[in-house]
């Protein structure tokens, strides 16, 4: 096993300077942000895209500190009902997958997203008890128009075996208990995507969220 850090609690110093203290402190591995809701001074994604050396450089100075780069880190809500979060959000993640590739990091970090309860929603909402009408609503809403359909769309991107995405659900939407499946009026059995996500992973092969 090997202990680490996520450098955004570094965020004032140099990549370099980032990785020394890991090593000093007797750490052995970083995760980069990369993105979301915090800019990324440890990673320069511009270089990256653009060059093989710029992007052998820089994992020199991993080499060099003896710091293994162990994932990027793309923590934001790529569901949000602002589009301009949502975008920028959701760019970064599938960017963050690009750079992971580039990288040769088999690990990127994220969050599931919380979209609103409806289209015309402004705010994420989580509903956390949807066992009436207006609540089974909401649920499907950001399950099926919004949460489903973007996973989906990366988890096509990630369908090579070079990296893997892991989300981990700090904000999500509804989640549910069996019992509740069977009182619905409207819904006696559960969809086929009902959500129990801890730590969602995309890797090589199609997979989809564990059901209840």
């Amino acid at each position: 096993m090997k202990l680490g850090a996520y450098t955004a609690v570094l965020h004032d110093k140099p990549i370099a300077e980032a990785l020394r203290v890991l090593r000093d402190l007797g750490l052995e591995s970083a995760e980069i942000n990369s993105g979301g809701f915090l800019p990324a001074p440890h990673l320069p994604i511009a270089d990256i895209k653009a060059s093989k050396d710029a992007r052998e450089e820089y994992l020199g100075q991993f080499t060099d500190a003896g710091i293994a780069l162990t994932a990027l880190n793309c923590n934001g809500n790529p569901l949000h009902p602002d589009p301009e979060v949502r975008d920028k959000h959701g760019n970064d993640v599938r960017e963050a997958i690009e750079l992971g590739a580039l990288l040769g990091v088999r690990r990127v970090v994220t969050m599931s997203g919380l979209p609103a309860t409806d289209a015309g929603g402004r705010l994420p909402a989580w509903s956390v008890l949807p066992w009436d009408s207006a609540y089974l609503d909401a649920r499907d809403y950001q399950w099926n128009d919004v949460a489903v359909p973007y996973w989906k769309d990366i988890q096509a991107r990630r369908r090579t075996p070079t990296s893997r995405c892991a989300s981990r659900c700090t904000h999500t939407t509804s989640s549910t208990t069996p019992g509740r499946w069977s009182g619905s009026p409207r819904r006696s059995t559960p969809p086929t995507w009902a959500p129990r996500w801890t730590r969602a992973t995309c890797s090589g092969r199609a997979s989809t969220p564990s059901r209840r």
